[in-house]
């Protein structure tokens, strides 16, 4: 790729940087032509300016670490998620399968959760908010078939007879 287009490209893209530097957990993750990944927290940079045929990293330490722009193949932006990983430890589970008239639901955070019931065709069937770590809910009301279970960021199957 010609060095001049890389040049234009990696300026645009350094410009939209701007936005991303403020928040924490913004990596710049540098790919090169011969599948070496590099990743710089944003935070720590400074700026970056182009001498020559090379970038230039200068970071916030006061240290100045030069990349060949013909070694670039990609230069991507990520920002890590604020949300907090979901405690593995704790299975929620989900009986009788195949219900009749209810659903026992076992092992439900401490915190309220939402609850739906999709068909299977996508449509929403009912929606919930259970209080406790154990709940019994009442599925009667729909016809017989098979049923999506979402539960907070976890999704079930189960089948309504």
């Amino acid at each position: 790729m010609n060095k001049h287009i890389i040049a234009a490209i990696c300026l645009t893209v350094f410009s939209v940087a701007g936005v991303f530097s403020a928040k924490a957990g913004t990596q710049l993750t540098i790919t090169g032509q011969n599948g070496s990944v590099r990743s710089i927290e944003l935070s720590a940079l400074g700026k970056i300016t182009f001498q020559s045929s090379e970038l230039m990293f200068h970071f916030q330490d006061g240290v100045l670490e030069p990349m060949p722009i013909s070694s670039v193949k990609r230069m991507t932006f990520t920002q890590q998620s604020s949300l907090p990983k979901a405690d593995k430890t704790v299975t929620i589970s989900i009986y009788p399968n195949p219900a009749t008239d209810y659903l026992i639901i076992n092992n439900l955070p401490a915190k309220a959760s939402q609850v739906f019931i999709y068909s299977i065709s996508g449509r929403l069937m009912l929606s919930r908010t259970l209080e406790s770590t154990t709940e019994q809910l009442t599925v009667s009301q729909l016809p017989d078939g098979f049923y999506i279970l979402k539960i907070n960021d976890q999704a079930f199957k189960f089948s309504k007879e």
